[in-house]
């Protein structure tokens, strides 16, 4: 797993050190790491924008839930109850936040998802909250603008070899993508000087329209992928839509064949539509520690019991 959640290699073991105390299963740790990420969901839309995900371990094809992952929040008055008893105090062992420039002075960078371009967090104070417990730390970058300046807050947390962080960008456009990615090599040109245990997390822009034919990832989007990742010293991992994988297996698989650096992450978008089918492939073939699955709790339950 290339150094994500290290603290949970013995079975049973208590972990502190992380500013509180956290005891793992003995099942949950078998095989030496937990295997898997899975689970999203979305709470009060019309009030926060709380994404959150299950933390999984995954032994013989079936998937087993362990931990409970809670992302951003942007209101602060729903958030003070959500960021002080869910996100930071609770079980969960990693923590998700989109991070845009605020749209108006002072600049900074702030907790939102475009097209919001205000919020009343800032990546300063939740980072100076993600301090104080042991979490794990993924931050997804929509603006290049907000990059730099939030890898300066970032240092301190970095300097925490046992706090697991992972960068997300989409660097290039991929299947149905609409949205602009971040310019690659600029962004790369930043982040390569994270420390070596940064896990970076290198997507596409997609799309995907009910009722019509989508494209899969491309080979042409999987080699530019691997051309600009094979010289990196960071492990990375590749989230791809999984209403897309259907057409996409030999060029995803070729991809992670290339180094054993590289993991997928597997996301849908709310509303995707897609069959169990076009999953398996993908949960058969692949090692439990090469790919990750970041879907609903009742899709995790079927690709766990699928045959």
């Amino acid at each position: 797993m290339f150094g994500l959640w290290e603290e949970a290699r013995v079975p049973g073991e208590t972990h502190t050190g992380t500013g509180r105390a956290y005891k793992l299963p003995a099942e949950a740790t078998a095989g030496g790491k937990i295997r898997s990420l899975c689970g999203r969901a979305e709470h009060g839309a019309t009030v926060c924008s709380s994404y959150c995900a299950n933390l999984l371990w995954a032994e013989n094809k079936k998937i087993y839930s362990v931990m409970f992952v809670v992302g951003m929040i942007f209101k602060k008055d729903t958030s003070q109850f959500l960021m002080g008893n869910n996100c930071f105090s609770g079980p969960s062992l990693m923590i998700e936040a989109d991070i845009v420039m605020r749209g108006r002075d002072p600049k900074e960078p702030i907790m939102a998802h475009p097209p919001d371009t205000d919020s009343d967090i800032t990546l300063r104070e939740w980072l100076e909250r993600v301090k104080e417990y042991g979490k794990g730390i993924k931050l997804d970058f929509k603006s290049m603008e907000a990059v730099s300046t939030s890898l300066v807050l970032l240092q301190e947390v970095l300097t925490e070899p046992y706090r697991p962080v992972w960068i997300n960008a989409d660097i290039f456009s991929g299947p149905g993508g609409q949205i602009g990615p971040l310019e690659h090599h600029t962004f790369l040109s930043v982040v390569t000087h994270l420390p070596s245990h940064t896990v970076l997390s290198l997507g596409w822009t997609t799309g995907w329209t009910a009722g019509t034919d989508n494209p899969g990832y491309s080979w042409d989007m999987v080699h530019m992928m691997e051309k600009i990742c094979r010289d990196l010293k960071h492990p990375v991992t590749f989230p791809v839509r999984a209403a897309l994988l259907a057409k996409s297996f030999s060029q995803l698989a070729w991809l992670l064949k290339q180094s054993d650096r590289y993991t997928l992450t597997v996301w849908t978008g709310q509303s995707d539509e897609f069959s169990l089918q076009d999953l398996l492939p993908y949960r058969d073939e692949f090692a439990t520690s090469r790919i990750y699955f970041d879907l609903p709790d009742s899709l995790r339950a079927r690709i766990s019991s699928a045959q």
